[in-house]
């Protein structure tokens, strides 16, 4: 099967839409509690309430009022198993005016009733998420099925939040990273990509995500004073998709909130969900963070002085880990994929 890499976008453009976005993201993030109005939206992000709403999901892969209703119900499920407020409380803070609506959208959002969900995952990390079914529209982007082998990387992490400080945290995880190549310098002429991963319920969440940078490494290098460096990325089926320009939290939103809801196929939460950028050498990211300092207020790619051709000839390709639980579907998967 051929698949054709899509036209190469004007990436200015995609740059002042995606800040644009991001800043009223920015503002439904920190106003989850309170009402807001489409009306605030475009105001912050300068756009008409029709090009606001066709960009947002363009760039998300959902509505903001979809986007809006999750980030409360993910609200809402950590409320109910971190604190003692009740039900009715929580439905309220989450934007509902009675217990049903609230019941009916989280068993929708979450496959079980929020007095169930309580009792069953109290004192857990992350929500156990059911990724409701879209019929309503046709997705506009097609992911290509690929099966990866096993491989190792080297790797380090940092927290942050989805869709905040997570520019900040991708820096950091690269800056460790780098230093730690360094210090290894015999791994530097091996190193031409880069990963960068999140676990499925840290995507979903969105806080206190740990950012993983990796780049696969010859398992023969792998060196006792290494191991606790290695990270293993499992074998599997994943949809992939081409992106353009320097971060794609957003077409991972897309391929999930959007394909992914549509498709046949279901998350594989057992496996991260990653970027690969293609023919970046150590020494092309260490040149790219030396004597630079990066600053919460700042995009990656501001704190790295990359200028607008630097950022629009970055091509990666998204990974997002799936399961087909029809084992028909999944023979014909197998013998089409792997002959």
């Amino acid at each position: 099967m051929i698949i054709l890499m899509p036209k190469k976008i004007i990436y200015a453009t995609t740059l002042r839409q995606r800040s644009r976005i991001y800043q009223s993201i920015l503002h439904i993030n920190n106003e989850l509690d309170n009402k807001i109005r489409l009306t605030e939206l475009c105001e912050i992000s300068g756009y008409s309430p029709f090009h606001f709403q066709r960009l947002f999901s363009n760039l998300t892969g959902e509505t903001w009022p979809e986007y809006l209703v999750r980030s409360r119900l993910f609200l809402a499920a950590q409320r109910l198993i971190n604190t003692s407020e009740k039900i009715s409380d929580i439905s309220y803070l989450a934007g509902f005016d009675t217990p049903v609506g609230f019941n009916k959208a989280f068993k929708k959002c979450f496959a079980s009733t929020p007095s169930y969900y309580r009792s069953e995952y109290i004192g857990e990390d992350y929500p156990n998420l059911a990724i409701p079914r879209k019929h309503k529209r046709h997705s506009y982007i097609t992911p290509s099925i690929q099966w990866l082998d096993q491989y190792h990387a080297i790797y380090t992490t940092e927290e942050g939040n989805l869709n905040g400080e997570f520019d900040s945290a991708i820096w950091q995880a690269m800056s460790k990273l780098s230093n730690l190549i360094f210090q290894h310098q015999y791994l530097a002429p091996h190193i031409n990509t880069w990963i960068g991963s999140v676990e499925p319920r840290e995507f979903f969440s969105g806080k206190n995500a740990k950012c993983t940078i990796a780049t696969p490494i010859p398992k023969h290098l792998v060196t006792r004073d290494l191991k606790s460096h290695i990270k293993v990325f499992p074998e599997g089926f994943y949809a992939v998709v081409p992106h353009q320009g320097a971060f794609c939290e957003q077409s991972m939103q897309c391929v999930v909130f959007d394909w992914l809801a549509q498709s046949q196929f279901d998350l594989d939460w057992h496996k991260p969900l990653f970027y690969h950028i293609k023919s970046l050498s150590f020494n092309n990211v260490a040149a790219m963070l030396k004597g630079k300092q990066h600053h919460n207020s700042q995009l990656f790619y501001q704190s790295a002085e990359m200028q607008l051709l630097e950022i629009e000839n970055v091509f990666m390709d998204v990974y997002v880990p799936i399961v087909c639980k029809n084992n028909e579907k999944l023979d014909i998967l197998q013998r089409s994929v792997l002959g």
